[in-house]
């Protein structure tokens, strides 16, 4: 069922995010998203998302949460713009189970059209406003979401 979602979304926005899983995962597909963050953010958002987090919405809805790139390029751009943090930028790929993905979908996450500047094509973002935090938290303890630093390339 979830292939059979996975290819009508796939029709709709490009076949982006549904990828192969590692076996160590114990799933048998994710979605793949990137964050690009200030080196002294990943720990916290390893552990959890909260409002000290949360970004405001960068395409002027006025909205605070936390964002969600499509690709590794894109959120390589916010990380090296992170860079004045005291600690390198750093990109983490945020993997999303089928249930943790309709979980953040039900509870309020946005997936929408997004372009990101400086020469870069258009592209997607998940967006997961502040009031579905809680359920990311769960579905991040329960391992139904994973975040892992990417090493810099």
């Amino acid at each position: 069922m979830l292939g059979e979602l996975a290819s009508g979304f796939g029709r709709l926005f490009g076949p982006i995010f549904l990828s192969p899983t590692p076996s160590s995962l114990g799933h048998s597909s994710f979605y793949n998203y990137f964050h690009g963050t200030g080196g002294t953010s990943v720990g916290p958002i390893m552990a959890g998302l909260n409002e000290a987090l949360a970004q405001s919405d960068t395409n002027g809805g006025g909205a605070i949460g936390f964002y969600l790139a499509d690709t590794y390029s894109h959120a390589a751009g916010y990380a090296a713009a992170a860079d004045s943090d005291p600690k390198p930028g750093v990109v983490l790929n945020v993997r999303i189970d089928g249930k943790g993905h309709s979980g953040v979908m039900g509870a309020g996450a946005e997936l929408r059209p997004t372009f990101y500047g400086r020469g870069q094509e258009p592209g997607y973002e998940l967006f997961i406003p502040s009031k579905a935090f809680n359920v990311f938290n769960t579905l991040l303890k329960s391992g139904n979401i994973q975040i892992i630093p990417v090493p810099p390339k």
